[in-house]
């Protein structure tokens, strides 16, 4: 790391942070804010998961046939792994599991998917978009560094926030088409705001959220929206009814040695090939690199120092999963596959 890079003495954020200060002490603004007690974050969680019950309980009175409770993004990485658990044998829910394979889903990640599908008993859908498609919009996430804000970037590289943002509107398409009334997402703490928990957004605020996305994206995407992602004349129909969006980690004890115990016993597996921060997508190495060398900051690294805040990881721990990040095999397999160089993109 450059030696005029500042790393908090508490956390693992560093000084290329957007917005960060540091005390006198070495510690940085984040560290220093003043934080919920432990038994208020616990009543918080406690009436968020009642919420959720509440709703499960409306949604199921409401719907008169015997359809899907819910859509699962997931991805065969270890946080949609176990909240598929918890969505099953917790909350008892009719689920469909939605894969979205962007080309680059580890193999290990794929016979996850498929033994826990089983495992659990549960319906699963793969989807494999054309990977000349994605590939060319993940180049120009790569090569594009003013095409998203500098807040979307402070949580996920500019390859995965095109990923996740391609996903989303999918899935929501699927969640219509289908008449699924929940879209579920594997978040876990320190990766989404508190306030998207338990949601059902506006209609004309996907919408507008949408039209950003596929703006940045025309090129490669205009001709072909009306197969992947819901178009105005859907948006503009008075029959459809927007899913309500639910991120079940935030309302349930995360705790990383619970939740791996959880999913080995399941019969899932670590993939031998991802980085620290990944169980499930190769690419995610080629985003972080790429974020870190332009930014100066690991993208992971206000999800590890809130975890570090609440006591769930040490500081030492933190750091080495920042310093594990780049597999250079990886990295240039996966320069390779979208066929680019590594001297183009930094």
């Amino acid at each position: 790391m450059d030696k005029d890079i500042k790393v908090c003495k508490k956390c693992v954020l560093n000084s290329s942070f957007p917005g960060i200060s540091f005390s006198e002490e070495g510690v940085c603004n984040h560290c220093n804010s003043p934080r919920k007690e432990k038994e208020k974050v616990e009543m918080i969680r406690e009436d968020t998961e009642a919420k959720f019950l509440e709703l499960i309980k409306k949604l199921k009175q409401d719907r008169k046939d015997t359809g899907y409770d819910c859509l699962l993004a997931f991805s065969g990485g270890k946080d949609s792994t176990y909240t598929l658990n918890l969505l099953k044998n917790k909350y008892g829910l009719e689920i469909l599991t939605y894969t979205f394979d962007n080309g680059f889903l580890s193999n290990q990640a794929k016979d996850n998917i498929k033994n826990i599908s089983e495992k659990l008993g549960v319906d699963n859908i793969i989807f494999e978009p054309r990977i000349d498609l994605l590939g060319q919009m993940f180049i120009n996430a790569i090569k594009n560094e003013n095409m998203y804000s500098q807040a979307a970037l402070m949580r996920a590289s500019a390859v995965c926030t095109t990923c996740i943002n391609f996903i989303r509107y999918h899935l929501l398409k699927v969640c219509i088409e289908k008449d699924i009334p929940m879209m579920i997402f594997g978040w876990a703490p320190g990766q989404i705001d508190q306030r998207s928990v338990i949601m059902q957004p506006n209609k004309r605020f996907l919408q507008k959220a949408q039209e950003v996305f596929t703006n940045a994206h025309q090129t490669v995407l205009a001709s072909h929206m009306d197969k992947y992602l819901l178009t105005a004349k859907a948006y503009d129909s008075e029959d459809i009814s927007i899913p309500y969006f639910v991120n079940p980690l935030m309302f349930n004890e995360y705790d990383f040695d619970k939740v791996q115990k959880t999913i080995l016993e399941l019969g899932w597996k670590y993939p031998d090939n991802t980085d620290a921060s990944s169980t499930n997508c190769l690419l995610n190495t080629l985003g972080n690199y790429v974020h870190e060398k332009r930014y100066g900051y690991n993208p992971y690294s206000e999800e590890i120092s809130e975890l570090i805040r609440e006591g769930k990881l040490t500081r030492e721990e933190g750091l080495d999963k920042l310093n594990k990040q780049t597999n250079r095999q990886v990295l240039e397999a996966c320069l390779t596959k979208l066929g680019i160089k590594e001297d183009d993109i930094c």
